[in-house]
């Protein structure tokens, strides 16, 4: 654990960057059975907007977060990232469904011709600086100020050079995990874990050669959806791992964050695979994977490349992270604009919000086979319960 000053772990307040507003700011139709399918979800969550329509894709760094109603959809609280800090990119919630984690980032280069230096700065790696906010809500809150509060995590969670890949909040809220690096640099992408009470860190990594920069799984760039994910004991963690086969872009493992060691597959241990292969011949890949609170299922989507005919599928199923094997598949929507996105599950998975399960850019509720669609904004590029 590397201890952090003392003064670099009191929380800032950022007051001044807080709008709050209220009222409906949805798109589409209401939810279908409010009272059966919004009640077996938390009521709020966090969502990051663009500000100017739909995002291109999911992962759109977002201008501002938004607290929302599940069931209504209604804007809360506004929240736009502190100066020097222009987008948020990355979104993250606790089990209370009070606390959440937003990663900042500033302005990127503004395009045209580059200093030298700068395009030294890049070829090793360049990001814009980054910071994490912890954000507490009060929707009963009687006061404007009162309904959220901002506050900066020790700047030096960061590195120089180096983003906020993927990242996942306790259920607790005491400990933050995140792979946090470059793909083009030495700096690689390791996985750290940062205990919010008390300011310290651990990093955990493995390599693929001698030579290659360090890792800590998961497929950036691929989804918006953190393939990292906490247990709800607060200790263990799972994460997508490297690939066992050729057929396949990785395992997905539970790291035991107590562990005294560094090596990410050391301290870990594979719950699925390769077994997941829906049928001989073709190739899994995860878009998205996350281990249910209890500790007993894995929710994935996975991407199935057939060889004989090239063609791409995906489906959303469950694996038992006793056996590796699919129990159950969900469903399995046409690939559109993007992958489905699983937002949230619940303790056993059997409720889930979804996102791009149906045409556009829309979120629903998943609960035993039952999808019921809820309010969502167009703007929307990530959210989290």
């Amino acid at each position: 654990a590397t201890p952090l000053a003392a003064a670099a772990v009191v929380f800032a307040v950022v007051a001044a960057s807080l709008a709050l507003t209220g009222g409906p700011a949805t798109t589409g139709p209401g939810p279908a059975r409010p009272q059966t399918a919004s009640a077996s979800v938390p009521p709020y969550y966090v969502a990051l907007v663009t500000g100017h329509g739909a995002p291109s894709s999911p992962g759109t760094p977002g201008v501002a977060a938004q607290v929302r109603a599940t069931r209504t959809g209604a804007v809360l609280a506004r929240i736009v990232p502190p100066k020097p800090y222009v987008t948020f990119t990355e979104v993250t919630a606790a089990a209370d469904d009070r606390t959440f984690v937003l990663a900042a980032q500033a302005a990127q280069w503004k395009s045209g011709a580059l200093t030298r230096q700068q395009v030294r700065e890049y070829l090793n790696g360049y990001a814009p600086a980054g910071r994490f906010y912890l954000l507490h809500i009060d929707p009963a809150s009687s006061t404007r100020g009162g309904r959220a509060s901002l506050q900066a995590l020790p700047a030096s969670f960061i590195p120089a050079n180096a983003e906020v890949l993927d990242m996942a909040l306790s259920p607790d809220g005491t400990r933050l995990a995140a792979n946090i690096g470059n793909t083009l640099g030495r700096l690689g992408t390791p996985l750290y874990v940062f205990n919010l009470a008390t300011g310290t860190k651990r990093v955990w990594s493995y390599r693929d050669c001698a030579s290659c920069a360090p890792e800590g799984g998961g497929f950036y760039g691929l989804t918006n959806i953190d393939p990292l994910s906490w247990v709800a004991d607060n200790r263990h963690l799972a994460f997508v791992g490297p690939a066992q086969a050729s057929t396949d872009l990785g395992t997905v493992r539970l790291l035991d964050t107590n562990a005294p060691g560094t090596s990410l597959i050391g301290d870990s241990t594979v719950v699925a695979g390769p077994s997941v292969n829906i049928s001989p011949g073709d190739g899994t890949s995860w878009r998205g994977a996350l281990i249910t609170p209890d500790e007993q299922t894995v929710v994935a989507v996975l991407e199935l490349a057939s060889k004989s005919n090239m063609s791409i599928r995906q489906r959303l199923v469950k694996i038992s992270a006793a056996t590796g094997k699919v129990t159950a598949t969900l469903n399995s929507p046409r690939i559109g604009t993007d992958y489905e996105q699983i937002l949230y599950t619940n303790t056993t998975g059997n409720v889930l919000v979804v996102s791009y399960a149906r045409p556009g850019n829309s979120a629903g509720i998943l609960r035993d086979g039952r999808y019921t669609p809820i309010p969502w904004s167009q703007q929307t590029t990530a959210a989290a319960w």
